[in-house]
């Protein structure tokens, strides 16, 4: 098995990630995507809230940049009862992303998955 070492992004492209990251991850449809299932299993009815991230903490690891970042949800339970219970929450995610060439030169960040960890819920 191949080890691999994360690295930081050099300046300029920090500061350009600084930059353009937060609105991709905005744009990303989490609920849309598989990695949501592991959100949604977390109660009877689980809302996105949104997504932050920390441009700061970028690492490159081989052809993958990653961010650590948190995602917000309302965990619902027992939503058509008399008495629902509905609580805020939120967990870490990983949010694994590559940079593609949008117009000659210009760099745009493409978001390839965000992953979920509920671990801390289940502890």
């Amino acid at each position: 098995m191949k080890s691999s070492i994360a690295i930081r992004p050099d300046r300029g492209l920090s500061e350009f990630l600084t930059e353009a990251l937060p609105p991709a991850v905005e744009g990303f449809a989490l609920q849309d995507s598989e990695q949501w299932q592991s959100l949604a299993d977390l109660s009877s009815q689980t809302l996105f809230e949104g997504l932050s991230v920390d441009p700061d903490a970028i690492v490159v690891q081989g052809k993958d940049y990653i961010a650590p970042g948190r995602v917000y949800v309302k965990l619902q339970y027992d939503p058509n009862s008399s008495d629902p219970v509905q609580m805020s929450d939120s967990y870490p995610v990983r949010i694994v992303f590559h940079l593609s060439e949008a117009e000659r030169g210009k760099k745009a960040v493409i978001i390839d998955r965000i992953e979920p960890d509920t671990s801390s819920f289940y502890a």
